[in-house]
C-alpha cells in the first residue's frame, strides 16, 4: 500500500444531508462531477451546506469546459452501512 496523506479536518456535526454536483449528458445519464488537479481527482460532494457555495464556482467552470449540464442534488436519506474501526 502506498503512503496516502491524511488531512485531519475538524468534524462539525452529524451529517444528515449530502450535496453533490452531478453532470448530466444529453441522454440523461449522470455522474458525480470531479475537479481534476494534476493527477488527483476531487469529487464535488460535501456534507456541509456552507461548502456548497464554495464548490459552485468550480462546478460552473467544469460545466463550461465539459459542455454538460450541472445539477446540484441533495440527498437526505441516511443509512449507516458499516463502521470501520481503526
Amino acid at each position: 500500500m502506498t503512503d496516502i496523506p491524511i488531512l485531519e479536518l475538524p468534524n462539525e456535526a452529524p451529517i444528515e444531508r449530502i450535496w453533490a454536483f452531478l453532470s448530466r449528458d444529453a441522454k440523461g445519464k449522470e455522474g458525480i462531477m470531479e475537479a481534476v488537479i494534476g493527477d488527483q481527482h476531487f469529487p464535488l460532494v460535501t456534507g456541509t451546506e456552507r461548502i456548497v457555495a464554495k464548490m459552485e464556482q468550480l462546478a460552473r467552470t467544469v460545466a463550461k469546459r465539459s459542455s454538460m449540464k450541472v445539477v446540484l442534488v441533495e440527498f437526505t436519506a441516511r443509512r449507516d452501512v458499516r463502521v470501520l474501526s481503526p
